[in-house]
């Protein structure tokens, strides 16, 4: 009861539009489209664990139009950790959590969930087939130092790699896929203490 209460909650506080405004890009792209629609929403049990700082709660992912995201993290008491909008090639911060709320942090986070929804600009540069495999690995030239996995037969993307800079580097991994929305997504940093994991609850 108390699980679908703050549910409700959390559909109740990501169904207040933004007025913020909307950036477009010219950029071509060839870059897997995400996994969510404007009619999809989907609720997630997640851990963060953040330079020292550990919560877990419930993730919520709701698109707003075709090119904006809201995602909100609250505890299961209804705490809420963090409120984000992507939209376009911005993004907003409604609320975050003090302990969260610097600056690195912030963007280090929003910039992952952009990156794991797939919310991104992209030029191809180079492909390859593995051998002997269904998956095929795809380098980009923008982003840079980002290289995707496909799986066939629908070419899901099922791992990502970013380098951003030479202290953020971060891999993403989705598995465990019903109508091509991953149960399972695990975000982990390999210069910072940073590890996100979600686990996929309910889908709407």
């Amino acid at each position: 009861m108390r699980l679908l209460l703050l549910i409700s909650l959390i559909i109740f506080i990501c169904s207040c539009k933004s007025t913020y405004k909307t950036i477009k890009s010219d950029t071509e792209k060839y870059y897997p489209a995400s996994f969510i629609s404007e009619s999809t929403s989907l609720l997630y049990k997640t851990k963060i664990d953040a330079f020292g700082n550990y919560f877990s709660g419930l993730l919520f992912i709701k698109p707003q139009s075709s090119d904006s995201v809201r995602i909100v993290f609250m505890s299961e008491l209804g705490l809420k950790f963090f409120d984000f909008e992507i939209i376009g090639n911005e993004n907003k911060i409604n609320y975050c959590l003090e302990a969260l709320n610097k600056p690195y942090i912030v963007n280090t986070l929003v910039n992952d969930f952009r990156i794991m929804l797939l919310k991104v600009d992209a030029k191809k540069i180079k492909s390859k087939q593995i051998a002997d495999s269904d998956i095929s690995s795809i380098k980009y030239l923008k982003p840079k130092k980002t290289i995707c996995k496909f799986q066939k037969p629908d070419d899901r993307v099922i791992e990502l790699k970013h380098k951003s800079s030479f202290s953020k580097s971060v891999r993403i991994t989705y598995s465990d896929f019903i109508n091509k929305i991953p149960e399972k997504i695990n975000i982990i940093h390999r210069y910072i203490k940073l590890s996100i994991e979600l686990n996929l609850i309910e889908k709407k």
